[in-house]
């Protein structure tokens, strides 16, 4: 028992050594691999060798300093109660619950912080994403997709940036399903704000996790290193909408190189949300017209009662009425209203375009007027 003991201490001891470290300013990814590289273990002591060693592979005496210091008792006992007092927990590879799928790829987080339920990890994952500014089709169709996926057991992931990735999430949670948003920001830095109630009800429900330490504020370095999570946490990624140069893709190209299944929504060809997706069924990716199309590349079919809804003629929600009279150009509120205003109340339209906007999918300009995001 008293080794048991001693055992876990060391463990222990080790885990909160790599998170200070990976708490250190100016020591990402490649230079915690390069302590390693030098001879460190986590919990061990920065020696002299390896500090030297370290020094030839370029890292600077700064941040070699900070690295030193970043393994004192009392700066991981601060940093372990900042954590705590945020109400944030953390994950390493050094855990035995670390995700056997994100350990494969090849630059896995060596820390993961999060809030919410972090079993959710280890279940059946499918990645949803797409672009940031979709059409009223694309927004269509990940609502059309997703109760599919949540019905044949499939916990939902994307990175909770406006437009498909936002229409993902809440249509997971409006199924009764569960979904882990991955952030390109601190977990204790809603991005986009607009999105806090959904954040919020992510980590109640679901589970919100990211690889920067806590307070780091998102910037465009960050959104391609947060996108191999997404990929890497799941079987296979779901593309609905891309522009021919988009983060979305990035995401897919990583799928690709880890071995996972890449599926695509076709749109139309002269579309600019569709260029993303056309190119990547081009190279292979499987056209997705059906969740069932998804499915039976992992052996899986619909449950009865989710088929048998399919059948049933889909009747739209307010919130899609809306968007179908949009089409990116601002439109006047009045005007907007006139055209829905037979199928609800005023209050019940103006509910519906607080919604659209949380979601990130409208925008309210000057002189009452709308523009479809």
């Amino acid at each position: 028992m008293v080794r048991r003991g001693e055992q876990m201490k060391k463990a222990e001891l080790a885990r909160w050594s790599l998170i200070a470290l990976h708490h250190v300013n100016g020591v990402g990814w490649h230079t915690i691999n390069k302590c390693y590289q030098a001879g460190w273990e986590p919990g061990k002591p920065f020696t002299t060798a390896i500090i030297k060693q370290l020094e030839k592979m370029r890292v600077s005496s700064k941040v070699l300093q900070r690295m030193e210091k970043s393994q004192i008792p009392e700066t991981i006992t601060r940093l372990k109660q900042e954590l705590k007092n945020q109400n944030i927990r953390t994950m390493t590879i050094l855990d035995d619950d670390y995700p056997l799928l994100l350990k494969e790829i090849v630059q896995p987080p060596w820390v993961l912080y999060f809030r919410g339920r972090i079993e959710l990890l280890q279940k059946p994952i499918l990645a949803v994403i797409g672009s940031r500014r979709p059409t009223p089709y694309g927004q269509k169709t990940t609502r059309q997709l997703v109760p599919d996926l949540v019905a044949a057991g499939y916990v939902i992931v994307s990175g909770m940036a406006y437009g498909i990735d936002t229409t993902a999430h809440v249509a997971t949670m409006k199924a009764g399903g569960e979904t882990i948003a991955v952030l390109g920001s601190g977990i204790n830095v809603v991005y986009p704000k607009s999105n806090r109630r959904i954040y919020q009800e992510i980590v109640r429900t679901g589970l919100v996790l990211s690889e920067m330490p806590i307070n780091t504020q998102p910037n465009r370095g960050v959104f391609p290193q947060r996108n191999r999570i997404i990929s890497g946490l799941s079987s296979g990624c779901v593309v609905i909408e891309a522009g021919e140069k988009s983060g979305t893709l990035i995401t897919a190209d990583y799928a690709l190189e880890e071995g996972r299944e890449v599926f695509a929504v076709p749109g139309p060809i002269d579309a600019t949300q569709s260029k993303g997706t056309l190119k990547l069924i081009k190279q292979g990716a499987k056209c997705v017209t059906s969740a069932q199309d998804i499915l039976e590349e992992f052996s899986i079919s619909l449950p009865v009662s989710s088929s048998n809804h399919q059948q049933k003629k889909e009747i739209p929600s307010l919130e899609d009425r809306i968007l179908q009279q949009m089409d990116h150009q601002p439109i006047p509120l009045e005007k907007l209203y006139e055209a829905i205003m037979e199928e609800c109340s005023f209050s019940e339209f103006q509910q519906a375009l607080f919604s659209l906007e949380m979601k990130g999918l409208i925008r309210q300009l000057p002189g009452m007027k709308i523009l479809a995001e």
